[in-house]
């Protein structure tokens, strides 16, 4: 039964049948699934990301499941992703709830740390054995255990969808050659304000390109009670950069902030053109504490990295950052 405070939410969810079709689909993704704890996650998410795509399309809503990384089968093995493409919007995260978690007092719905910040929004869906209940949504969720309390009620996120422009989504990208007007994006900071001691700022400069015409910026990519690691952007330019075909040196760099950190075992760093095609990779296999791509890049180059690496649950960590010169 929901707990009081949620009575409101309960009036407004939105009850929605489970389809053989659904049950189908999830038990083939599921079985492609190497563990039965991953098998039984995998099921989950499907069917909360069907519920919802389902209930969408009666509203006229547009979907697109192709691109998800639910609907990929690597990044299903490695991630715990239950995404829905909501076609020009973004994505929305779906998170399934048992009725064990519903139940608990207080009530709250597992959003995994790698699709925070990434999402137009969370649905979140109880999942019975033949239906679904899409409680709630919360725009915005910075932490794993998300109380049930601070959703919204369903009802609200068509209108927050429609108020999600790509102007937003493009909103999210750093842009390097800005960082000479002292134009920062959100999030980067210099990065003597994040390194745990002076003589780390001191080691990580030597390791910089040197140059009048540089700047570095730096940002927390993840936390954890003994240190932060760290993605250092460097980019450096001639002169008169602002010339067309002027190439320009880019350093990207992944650290820990604590001195005698180490990087997780089996970080990877991954450079993408804007189609998705893989340029360049560094792999941390012996507890490196330093990971690091250099490349060169023209104003308006656009491309993407992405950090991975494995967590204790046995997923995979995924962090993806979008830059444009």
């Amino acid at each position: 039964m929901i707990p009081t405070t949620l009575k409101a939410l309960d009036e407004e969810a939105i009850p929605v049948f489970i389809t053989q079709d659904a049950q189908q689909l999830a038990q083939g993704f599921a079985s492609q699934q190497a563990t039965p704890a991953k098998s039984n996650q995998v099921y989950r998410n499907t069917l909360a990301v069907l519920a919802v795509k389902n209930y969408l399309q009666i509203l006229g809503i547009s979907t697109d499941v192709a691109h998800c990384d639910s609907w990929n089968p690597m990044m299903r093995v490695m991630v715990n992703t239950a995404d829905l493409d909501i076609v020009g919007q973004g994505r929305l995260e779906c998170r399934p709830l048992s009725t064990e978690e519903l139940q608990a007092n207080p009530p709250t719905c597992y959003i995994p740390t790698e699709v925070q910040g990434d999402r137009i929004g969370y649905v979140v869906v109880h999942l019975e054995e033949t239906e679904a209940t899409l409680l709630g949504f919360a725009p915005n969720v910075d932490a794993e255990q998300f109380p049930l309390s601070q959703l919204q009620p369903f009802s609200d996120l068509l209108p927050h969808i429609h108020r999600v422009t790509l102007e937003d989504v493009e909103a999210k990208i750093t842009t390097l050659s800005n960082w000479f007007n002292s134009a920062v994006e959100a999030g980067w900071y210099a990065l003597e304000d994040l390194l745990k001691t002076p003589e780390m700022l001191v080691q990580y400069r030597q390791s910089s390109r040197a140059s009048s015409e540089s700047r570095q910026r730096a940002k927390v990519i993840s936390s954890t009670t003994e240190t932060d690691i760290l993605l250092v952007g460097t980019i450096t330019a001639p002169t008169d950069f602002t010339a067309a075909n002027t190439p320009m040196g880019i350093q990207l760099k992944i650290h820990p902030s604590a001195p005698q950190s180490d990087l997780p075992s089996g970080l990877q760093l991954r450079l993408f053109d804007e189609t998705g095609t893989t340029l360049m990779e560094a792999i941390n296999t012996e507890n490196h504490r330093l990971v690091k791509l250099d490349f060169e890049a023209e104003i308006g180059d656009r491309f993407d990295i992405q950090i991975q690496w494995p967590n204790i649950q046995g997923e995979h960590t995924v962090i993806t950052e979008r830059f444009v010169v």
